[in-house]
């Protein structure tokens, strides 16, 4: 059963297509012909794109502003690059009044390391201790000779003390790399059997990542000695 799936989902895989997410940048006027053979034309402009390799040897340009789609056949035995690589295609290939050039790739940018002072931090357990103050009370107590009897307890203060966790604060070198990707994916477009570049659509995505190279050890600013809270009662002469 098993296998049974996975041939299936091999299958599947074969038929899906990748779709490039680009701009269609129009320098001179662009003829191309539609789904019904119609010539259409596109004026010079910048519009939303895609371009949908359906498979190795078909793939399809997308204009949702135009409500336009032109489809473009691969001759048997050439594959479309999608990751790396580069295609030259005629009009007379492609079945279009255009040339296509093809250009796929992939590019891993690093700077040089560089370093920051950042703010670090570390939990540790601290003794604190507090004065505590009790106030005076008075108790009384009733006897079986029926006496009553009360008796006064002063104030009185003392130390409680215990283990607390407390985050300290302090600074730490760090060191960085700037890592650029880049997914190249651009069709460059020729009037027919010249190096006149009428068009060019580029999908090409960019991202950009600071990668941490080393952390340096983490040095608390200053010590922390126990820490003891005390309240103070004022007292004032009248």
């Amino acid at each position: 059963m098993k296998l049974i799936l996975l041939a299936l989902l091999s299958i599947s895989m074969v038929g899906c297509y990748q779709t490039k997410q680009g701009n269609l940048d129009v320098l001179n006027t662009i003829k191309l012909k539609d789904n019904k053979g119609k010539v259409v034309e596109l004026r010079p402009g910048n519009f939303a794109a895609k371009l949908k390799l359906k498979s190795k040897r078909k793939f399809q340009l997308v204009i949702p502003e135009l409500n336009k789609k032109f489809k473009f056949k691969v001759p048997r035995g050439i594959k479309l690059p999608r990751t790396y690589g580069e295609l030259k295609l005629s009009s007379r290939e492609l079945k279009q009044p255009i040339d296509v050039d093809l250009f796929a790739d992939r590019r891993t940018l690093e700077s040089e390391t560089y370093t920051a002072v950042e703010r670090c931090s570390q939990t540790r357990t601290t003794r604190v201790c507090r004065n505590v103050r009790t106030p005076a009370r008075r108790e009384c107590r009733n006897y079986p000779d029926g006496s009553r009897r009360c008796r006064t307890y002063p104030p009185r203060n003392r130390r409680v003390c215990r283990n607390e966790n407390r985050t300290v604060w302090g600074n730490r070198t760090v060191t960085y790399r700037d890592v650029t990707r880049e997914n190249i994916f651009t069709a460059d477009i020729y009037s027919p059997g010249t190096n006149d570049l009428i068009g060019k659509f580029d999908s090409t995505q960019v991202s950009r990542d600071r990668v941490t190279v080393s952390n340096g050890f983490c040095r608390i600013n200053g010590p922390f000695p126990p820490l003891v809270e005390t309240r103070r009662t004022t007292r004032r002469n009248f």
